[in-house]
């Protein structure tokens, strides 16, 4: 069983951020650097690779926003939250649970009447980039940038619910270090308590231990998911905090 989510959460991200053509390689002596190069902080983070406790969790936000600062891009130093102290100064504006899963949970409740859809092309990519930013409070003009058709091609798979002429939920599942990795989950407040989220999941886990042999399935939440993961089988394994990283902020 992973119990340590750290290594799989970085590889996701590059998975992720190699995609982009904006994307740029930076590398550093203490952390991980995965940098799509677009101005959305969650696409460019930093994974310390030892603990970050006190003024080293500072000197290291520093360092990498004097890597953002060229380009004028926000980003994230993402740590295992039992890894830092607090401080006044540098207070997470993220909180994420790593959670895994072998076998997902027999359902409770009928499954949702869906037709889920693999994203392809510019349109979709932008449905599912927008589902994003509208469900999780991010400023809309964040849709453009994310917004990437190269993206969603294998080992990256991205799913779609349509329902009254528009996309309402989605979500997607990349196949990362042996393992089925869960991002991109969103659905429009209307449209929650439907069952949408679940029949994603359980689509994504069965299309990805198809497809790819997988035996486990990894994803880190937000607060406001986490209970649909733990209701199908999830279990949380560690949490992440991210702190921002501001270009303006670098000496």
């Amino acid at each position: 069983m992973i119990t340590n989510t750290r290594n799989i959460f970085d590889a996701a991200w590059k998975c992720w951020v190699d995609c982009f053509p904006s994307r740029f390689a930076a590398t550093h002596s203490e952390m991980d650097l995965e940098c799509a190069g677009i101005p959305v902080p969650l696409f460019n983070c930093a994974f310390p690779k030892r603990d970050a406790h006190g003024a080293n969790l500072g000197r290291l936000m520093t360092k990498f926003s004097a890597i953002l600062a060229p380009r004028g891009i926000p980003g994230l130093l993402m740590a295992r939250s039992d890894q830092v102290d607090s401080s006044p100064s540098a207070e997470p504006v993220v909180r994420m649970p790593g959670m895994m899963a072998y076998e997902l949970e027999p359902a409770k409740f009928p499954a949702a009447d869906v037709v889920i859809r693999h994203v392809r092309g510019e349109r979709m990519a932008e449905e599912i980039a927008r589902l994003n930013v509208v469900c999780h409070g991010m400023p809309e003009d964040e849709i453009e940038p994310m917004t990437c058709a190269a993206l969603w091609e294998a080992p990256n798979h991205g799913f779609l619910i349509y329902a009254d002429g528009k996309a309402v939920a989605s979500g997607s599942a990349s196949y990362v270090d042996g393992a089925s990795y869960i991002g991109w989950m969103a659905t429009l407040a209307e449209y929650r308590g439907r069952g949408y989220a679940e029949a994603i999941l359980r689509y994504a886990d069965q299309f990805m231990k198809r497809e790819y042999r997988v035996a486990e399935t990894v994803l880190h939440a937000t607060e406001l998911g986490r209970p649909v993961y733990e209701r199908v089988g999830f279990q949380t394994v560690d949490e992440f905090v991210g702190f921002l990283c501001l270009p303006d902020v670098a000496k």
